[in-house]
């Protein structure tokens, strides 16, 4: 659980920056 929240905290940070996709693509390879 602690994992995916770090991973939620991750993506939203990113969203945020303004690389919405990049971060996606960031997510996914780190996943």
């Amino acid at each position: 659980m602690a994992t995916d929240l770090n991973d939620l905290q991750a993506f939203m940070a990113v969203a945020r920056a303004g690389g919405f996709r990049e971060g996606a693509r960031a997510t996914a390879g780190s996943a």
